[in-house]
């Protein structure tokens, strides 16, 4: 009895371990504050998530990647915003299309480190 205990626990556990990698990559988009389409140039749109500080980051909702902005210039409706991040996050810089279905325009982003 204590030995089809041990295995049936080993199993659950191993069970456990295997779709954790795959389920912690997945994010809903209902857990922020705006969703948006980014293409920064790849022919591969993402859906990304963030919150409503400008400078929070914005993650892949597929994979869980974060990048962070560095500047945003969008128009929501007939007015326009601008904005530089300071300090700026360190990196490599990507321009990307932006689209939250209110704002356009395009935000400049720098993978987050270990993303």
């Amino acid at each position: 009895m204590h030995r089809l205990l041990t295995t049936g626990l080993a199993a659950l556990l191993c069970t456990a371990v295997a779709a954790a990698p795959a389920s912690a990559k997945k994010h809903s988009a209902a857990a922020y504050e705006y969703v948006a389409t980014i293409d920064c140039g790849h022919g591969k749109p993402m859906v990304v998530g963030s919150g409503a500080d400008t400078a929070a980051p914005l993650v892949d909702l597929k994979t869980g990647r974060r990048f962070l902005p560095v500047e945003w210039h969008l128009a929501i409706g007939t007015s326009s915003y601008d904005e530089v991040i300071a300090p700026a996050p360190g990196g490599r810089r990507l321009t990307c299309a932006y689209d939250d279905g209110e704002a356009t325009g395009t935000v400049v982003v720098v993978k987050a480190r270990g993303a």
